[in-house]
């Protein structure tokens, strides 16, 4: 007979093996825990430091990935508290209602451009038709002249934009119930969106440019054909000018980014000077070195002489950036050709989402231009904490709508 093992002994092995197997699990984690990406959050673009010896996968996420996908917004690395109030519901609730879960029930109202208006003026105008559609429980859709207006050869904003509701041509031909241009209802907030923003604002004007923003958040998505082709141009180092070398992507931290918009403005406002707008930037790296000590500055324009006069104004300490577009030479417009070609619209959006690499703005909200940067910067980019430096007219904060 085999004698029986000895039931301590078995136990001995069963507590040894145990502390064994635990010991060897806590060295792995304290082993895997030495090897854990740091990830250190440089003015909300993530700079990602690999362990030493070894190589990431995944390479860093650069600012281009928000604002060149706007496709996605609000995308979910977007800080709320660097967003206008409530901006993440709002388009979320825009999209909602404008993609009912029955579209062959709903009626639809087209948006056309407004006779002789720019990128910038079409697009607000647009937004009011938005407003209008909403407080109407209407479906928003682009009509077959919305972008008549603009530079290009295509007439309908899809061709540049995302399609304002998903559903079917089909079911918007059949339940289309008329079209809207101008600006009517310019100072509509739909009713919904005026309760939700009550607890944030009471100033009529104030409501009023934050659903502005939202509208032209929602409403200027740019398509993944048009987005793809402005961002080769971004890419492009050839197309861009930078004091410094060659111009980075995105711009340096800390890039104060001006519009001057000149031309034919004369008409509707007082046209400030070039150097008005390069003081303003001074005086921001004067008082706040910290943030704009590198004194790198972005010009966009419609006006090269705008463009020229700014290179020259410029001391030797500062950089200057801008990009080789089409504008207007010596107080000419631009030609019969310039005007209806593709790449003189790309070239206006590249331009925008330049500006909004930028971390200050200088520039006259006169402009329709002008608005859609300080618009956006607080939709589709989270600064809206940063710095945005007014000289222009004003008067009693009427943004020309």
């Amino acid at each position: 007979m085999h004698a029986k093992p000895n039931r301590f002994v078995i136990w001995s092995i069963v507590v040894i093996a145990v502390i064994f197997i635990w010991n060897m699990s806590a060295r792995t984690k304290v082993k895997n825990r030495n090897v854990v990406l740091t990830t250190m959050i440089v003015d909300r673009r993530q700079v990602v430091e690999p362990p030493e010896n070894k190589t990431l996968d995944v390479p860093p996420l650069p600012l281009e990935h928000v604002i060149y996908r706007v496709s996605r917004l609000p995308p979910d690395e977007l800080t709320d508290r660097g967003l206008a109030p409530l901006t993440k519901w709002t388009q979320r609730e825009i999209f909602r209602r404008m993609n009912p879960a029955n579209c062959s029930s709903a009626k639809f109202l087209l948006t056309e451009s407004n006779v002789g208006s720019g990128i910038g003026s079409s697009l607000h105008v647009m937004g009011t038709h938005l407003a209008y559609a909403i407080e109407n429980n209407l479906v928003l859709a682009w009509g077959p002249n919305s972008c008549r207006h603009m530079p290009g050869k295509h007439k309908n904003c899809r061709n540049f934009f995302m399609e304002i509701t998903g559903c079917a041509e089909e079911d918007i031909a059949k339940n289309t119930i008329g079209s809207v241009e101008g600006q009517a209802h310019r100072t509509l907030v739909p009713g919904v969106f005026r309760r939700a923003i009550a607890p944030f604002m009471n100033n009529e004007r104030e409501i009023l440019y934050w659903w502005r923003a939202q509208s032209i958040g929602y409403i200027g998505r740019i398509n993944s054909n048009t987005m793809a082709t402005v961002l080769n141009m971004r890419r492009d180092t050839s197309l861009h000018f930078y004091s410094g070398g060659v111009l980075p992507f995105p711009l340096p931290v800390g890039t104060v980014s001006a519009h001057i918009r000149h031309g034919d403005k004369h008409t509707e406002m007082r046209l400030v000077d070039t150097v008005v707008f390069y003081e303003a930037a001074k005086k921001m790296a004067l008082l706040q070195p910290l943030s704009f000590g590198g004194k790198n500055y972005f010009v966009t324009s419609d006006s090269q002489l705008a463009i020229d006069s700014s290179r020259g104004l410029l001391s030797p300490d500062w950089k200057i950036a801008y990009s080789n577009v089409i504008r207007e030479r010596n107080g000419f417009v631009m030609s019969e050709w310039e005007l209806s070609s593709n790449v003189t619209t790309y070239n206006h959006l590249l331009q925008l989402l330049m500006a909004l690499e930028a971390d200050a703005w200088v520039g006259t909200r006169g402009s329709n231009w002008n608005r859609l940067i300080d618009e956006l910067r607080c939709i589709w980019v989270d600064k809206c904490m940063h710095v945005y430096t007014e000289v222009g007219d004003i008067g009693g904060g009427d943004y020309s709508w």
